[in-house]
């Protein structure tokens, strides 16, 4: 049995743009990285966008916010989707004002922007004087 070579031997560098050049990266011994043009492209876009980037997105991308707080903070800003507003209400029609006690609907009203609140508070008034006429 031979003994096999402490490190890959010396391969040819390809032209970047058909195919790829191995190199090494830096502090490993065996493990090689494929550079390809591709991943020169992007890095390039990155180095333009990173002067246009909003300081809300910088702050984000910072590796001291973990991904679940960014992730949190970008979908906290999004509007209440129409279907959580239809299934308050539908429950509001079939059950009355008690339905908003609910623990499904409760859950569902945490996450009501004060826009949906308001929907949803305007459509119970005027179910309330609709019912009385």
């Amino acid at each position: 049995m031979s003994a096999l070579p402490d490190r890959k031997p010396d391969r040819p560098r390809l032209p970047s743009h058909r195919v790829g050049v191995f190199t090494r990266r830096p502090g490993h011994r065996q493990h090689w990285q494929r550079v390809t043009a591709f991943d020169e492209m992007v890095e390039c876009l990155a180095a333009e966008n990173e002067k246009n980037a909003s300081p809300e997105i910088v702050r984000l991308l910072d590796p001291a916010v973990s991904f679940d707080a960014a992730y949190r903070e970008i979908n906290s800003k999004r509007p209440t989707p129409q279907v959580t507003i239809e299934a308050i209400m539908y429950c509001v029609r079939e059950r009355g004002e008690a339905a908003l006690k609910e623990a499904a609907n409760v859950e569902r009203l945490k996450y009501c922007d004060a826009a949906a609140l308001a929907e949803i508070e305007r459509r119970i008034d005027k179910l309330k004087r609709g019912s009385q006429s």
